[in-house]
């Protein structure tokens, strides 16, 4: 997954495609999504665009919850694009620590360049779909303000403890670790993965604006 500065940019970057109206309801589909680590449901119910075939009229809460499958998609494809030799040096089972830390050095790229506290509070609201654990839910809300609110800027270290409150056991965590001390070792590889919004955003106006507006009607 992307985290959640770089889907909440990402969503308000394209919130007028999809006609959006209530800001607070759009907001808690865009991170309702990544409750499955706290609530322990299968990824495939979040994250499969399977629960949106065939519909129409979506609400805001909804459309929130797209867009976080969309950017998923689309940063996935820029991570795989951008950084093949890094990516795919690595065995499939392997991957996961340098797609990640590449995640977390975008996301706090992304944090500094949109303005996420207006939109926090937002997460006091929320749904549910699958029949979670309400309390679960809740949690994950509790987790994203504690990594973001009243910040003027976010760490690496961050990143890493909300890892670590999402479940990642400290063999994990210390990989990852590794992994984003690898990367900033390269400053020009950090101002490219910088550009990973930017790039992004190129994607979605080639291949998926208009399957945004299709769900906007």
């Amino acid at each position: 997954m992307s985290l959640e500065a770089t889907h909440l940019r990402f969503s308000f970057a394209i919130k007028n495609d999809l006609g959006v109206f209530d800001l607070e309801k759009y907001v808690a589909g865009v991170i309702y999504p990544d409750s499955r680590y706290l609530s322990g449901i299968d990824r495939h119910l979040t994250h499969s665009l399977d629960y949106f075939v065939g519909r129409k009229n979506l609400t805001d809460f909804e459309k929130g919850w797209f867009t976080h499958i969309i950017g998923d998609k689309i940063f996935g494809e820029v991570i795989e694009d951008k950084f093949a030799d890094w990516v795919l040096f690595e065995e499939v089972g392997s991957r996961w620590p340098i797609v990640t830390a590449i995640k977390i050095i975008q996301d706090l790229e992304d944090f500094r360049s949109f303005n996420i506290q207006g939109v926090l509070d937002y997460l006091d609201y929320y749904e549910i779909h699958f029949h979670e654990d309400e309390r679960k839910v809740i949690g994950y809300s509790e987790v994203i303000k504690n990594m973001y609110k009243s910040k003027d800027k976010i760490t690496v270290e961050d990143g890493l403890l909300m890892s670590e409150r999402l479940g990642m056991n400290r063999k994990e965590i210390a990989l990852l670790r590794k992994k984003v001390v690898e990367l900033y070792e390269d400053e020009k590889l950090i101002e490219i993965i910088n550009d990973n919004f930017a790039d992004g955003m190129d994607l979605y106006q080639e291949k998926y604006k208009q399957l945004i507006k299709n769900y906007a009607q």
